[in-house]
């Protein structure tokens, strides 16, 4: 069992401190939710936060699985023999998607502050002052 969990996992999260940075990123959402909902002042950015978090989980994840459907008769594999070395094209794609991964990761922790901003006060008024006088 532990050998899926890592061959599912292990792929995703390439450190014990993405791992814990990604507990954190979803536990600290899940508080606001429960805890602090009217703190949202972009629900379409808190949205696009969670997309972009799941697209980071399940990326690594889809891309294996067709490279290795991709390959699955270029191998071979058996009794006493060895798989044969990944091909440079899989290299490159397994290094694009980490980067690809470990951006959706950054962005994500970025939409998730950013949709707990709101504007301060003095560009509020300024925005009501204006819309007053026009």
């Amino acid at each position: 069992m532990e050998s899926v969990f890592q061959n599912v996992f292990g792929r995703t999260f390439s450190s014990m401190s993405e791992v814990w940075l990604a507990v954190a990123y979803v536990l600290s959402m899940f508080m606001v939710l429960i805890f602090r909902p009217q703190q949202i002042a972009s629900p379409s950015v808190f949205r696009g936060s969670y997309c972009a978090f799941a697209l980071y989980l399940v990326l690594p994840v889809v891309v294996d699985g067709v490279l290795r459907l991709v390959n699955f008769g270029q191998q071979p594999t058996g009794m006493g023999r060895m798989a044969a070395p990944p091909t440079w094209t899989n290299t490159v794609v397994d290094v694009a998607v980490s980067i690809v991964a470990k951006c959706l990761l950054a962005a994500s922790i970025c939409y998730g502050l950013s949709s707990l901003m709101r504007s301060s006060p003095t560009q509020s008024a300024d925005v009501s002052d204006a819309q007053q006088q026009s």
